[in-house]
């Protein structure tokens, strides 16, 4: 089958014009990059202001998952940004690493929103605005491993390091194979599929998930059981904090339409 197209959250109105933003209205959504260990965040820019717009520099806040611009931390545009008028989606990079990261890891069901400063490069006015980061934002796209590797690491980390939830009912059904292609979609990579022995009607499959500049690595073993449109989702990690995180973001795209 051919690769899943990688799933894009389209910008979303996180500021709206006003006095205290020297007119700037922001939509913004954070996605896995296309370069190894790089986020970005894509963000289009309204200017309700009464000058064009040339430059706003950014700066963001400490986070859970420990943002910062992959580059030079400012969004610039050419021609500059008229009275009125709304930019194309920009793509500004980002990295995730300890040196921004704000302790503890979040709680899953927690919504995690990194909150950004802009600077108006006219005004100098300073404006905030947090924008959601869902975790599989962070779901490294050269994660893949090859079954052998995967068993050796499985086998390495202890049972008790093995987290469990289900997700019933499937939006997609008793499929296998919807399901797989809904996580490869968000960077969730198969690895392998078997038969459960004494259960001819039981299957399941293996995953492996990496997150983008932080050491962490999730291993998924999903079980589904023949005309039964619901799956037991298993997560096994030494990234004790972040197993929850990832078991709720695993369960929340199976449950997505």
């Amino acid at each position: 089958a051919p690769p899943a197209a990688p799933f894009v959250r389209q910008p979303a109105p996180v500021l709206a014009p006003s006095p205290q933003s020297s007119g700037v209205g922001v939509r913004a959504a954070f996605n896995a990059g296309s370069s190894p260990g790089v986020l970005h965040l894509d963000v289009a820019v309204t200017n309700g202001g009464s000058a064009p717009l040339s430059m706003l520099q950014v700066q963001l806040n400490k986070s859970p998952f420990g943002l910062a611009p992959a580059g030079t931390p400012q969004l610039a545009f050419t021609p500059p940004l008229t009275p009125g008028a709304t930019s194309s989606v920009q793509t500004f990079a980002l990295r995730a690493g300890q040196q921004n990261m704000m302790a503890p890891p979040p709680s899953p069901g927690t919504p995690v929103s990194v909150q950004i400063a802009l600077k108006h490069g006219g005004t100098g006015q300073v404006f905030y605005l947090a924008v959601p980061c869902p975790f599989d934002a962070l779901w490294a796209a050269d994660a893949t491993v090859d079954r052998s590797a995967f068993i050796a690491r499985w086998k390495a980390i202890d049972d008790s390091m093995e987290t469990y939830g289900t997700v019933s009912p499937l939006p997609s059904g008793p499929s296998l194979d919807a399901a797989s292609a809904k996580l490869a979609a968000r960077r969730c990579h198969f690895v392998a599929r078997r038969s459960v022995p004494n259960a001819a009607a039981s299957e399941v499959a293996y995953f492996s998930i990496r997150t983008a500049g932080l050491p962490h690595e999730f291993l998924v073993e999903l079980t589904f059981q023949q005309n039964v449109a619901a799956c037991k989702v298993c997560v096994k990690t030494t990234a004790q904090p972040w197993a929850q995180l990832a078991k709720a973001a695993i369960e929340a795209i199976l449950r997505a339409p």
